[in-house]
C-alpha cells in the first residue's frame, strides 16, 4: 500500500479509447507492467470519428474477456480490431462496429480468473 492506504498496484490508465474497424489496437506498458483490460464494447454505441451516420447506433456486444484473453500478462498487446469482427452479434452486419476500450498498465504479469473470480496475479 502507498500512502494513505492507497493501492500502488495500478500504474497508468487509458480510459475511453475508441479503435476504428481497420485500426490496430497497440498498447504497451513500461518494463514490469502488463496491459489490463477493464471493459471492452465492440458494436457502434455512439456517434465518433468511426462512424458516419447515427444509424444503427446503441448496438454492441462485450468483448471485456475476449480481450482480458488476448492481453493475459504482456507489456504489449497489439491486434487488429477486425480480428475481432466475428464476435459482434448485436449490429447488423452492413454496419461497420468499432473498438471501445478503458484499460492499463498494472504493476506485475496481469490479471486473470479463477472459478469466475478476478484475481491479481503478482510476480514475486
Amino acid at each position: 500500500m502507498g500512502e494513505c492506504g492507497v493501492s500502488n498496484f495500478i500504474a497508468a490508465s487509458r480510459p475511453g479509447q475508441i479503435f476504428c474497424f481497420l485500426e490496430k489496437f497497440d498498447e504497451s506498458c513500461p518494463v514490469g507492467e502488463a496491459v489490463h483490460i477493464l471493459s471492452a464494447r465492440l458494436g457502434r454505441t455512439e456517434r465518433n470519428r468511426c462512424t458516419n451516420s447515427d444509424a444503427h447506433l446503441g448496438c454492441a456486444d462485450d468483448v471485456s474477456a475476449q480481450l482480458r484473453e488476448k492481453c493475459y500478462g504482456q507489456q504489449r498487446c497489439e491486434f487488429f480490431v477486425s480480428t475481432l469482427g466475428e464476435m459482434i452479434q448485436t449490429c447488423p452486419r452492413s454496419y461497420i462496429p468499432y473498438l471501445h476500450v478503458d484499460h492499463e498498465c498494472r504493476i506485475g504479469t496481469g490479471t486473470g480468473k479463477v472459478e469466475g473470480v478476478d484475481v491479481e496475479v503478482m510476480e514475486v
